[in-house]
């Protein structure tokens, strides 16, 4: 879903219809970038610049390129709906420069994988400065697994690249987190217009 600046111009809310449950699509609505919604963060500070980090020593492991083989029920549109919201609301963190507010949108496990850091409160240090947009073009197949994780594809423009990536969400005090990303395909977005 989100490589390591994601950011939107779009603005929060209701997803537009998808015409059946195998082909959901649901297109972000065009607007101004909202402000960033997060859950808050346990106290902390970066990490100090002489200091290992905790995550060098036991650094992520590689992630499967091969999704696993999960169906899960197609989603309803209340649920769509919230996946658009929630990945709008993470660009809207990256975009606002929120950082913080977007590795608490992260699973630590997520926030390690994705990003590369363990400690949220590293992130602002590694991103700081890239004011990069990213667009959300879409999100599609959005399927509820047995176990309350939801699954979906989204397609989104960083820069010269459009990116496709099947992602999964949990939910953890009122919001959906980012708990896994599996990038799909990465093109050039010459044929896709910037919004």
């Amino acid at each position: 879903m989100l490589r390591l600046v994601v950011v939107l111009a779009a603005a929060v809310v209701p997803a537009l219809l998808a015409p059946s449950a195998a082909a959901q699509v649901a297109t972000p609505p065009l607007g101004g970038a909202a402000a960033c919604r997060h859950p808050g963060l346990p106290p902390g500070t970066p990490t100090p610049a002489d200091a290992t980090p905790a995550a060098a020593d036991a650094a992520p492991e590689a992630a499967s390129a091969t999704p696993p083989a999960e169906e899960g029920a197609a989603a309803d549109q209340a649920t769509i709906d919230r996946v658009l919201a929630a990945e709008l609301n993470l660009f809207a963190c990256f975009n606002t420069g929120d950082f913080l507010g977007a590795a608490a949108l992260y699973t630590p496990e997520a926030l390690l994988e994705n990003l590369g850091v363990a400690n949220p409160y590293d992130l602002p240090g590694l991103i700081g400065g890239d004011d990069t947009q990213t667009v959300l073009i879409s999100i599609e197949d959005v399927r509820v697994l047995p176990d309350g994780r939801i699954r979906y594809e989204d397609r989104y423009r960083f820069g010269d690249t459009v990116y496709h990536d099947l992602n999964y969400l949990v939910e953890r005090d009122g919001f959906l987190l980012l708990a896994r990303t599996f990038p799909l395909a990465a093109e050039p977005a010459t044929a896709t217009p910037a919004a």
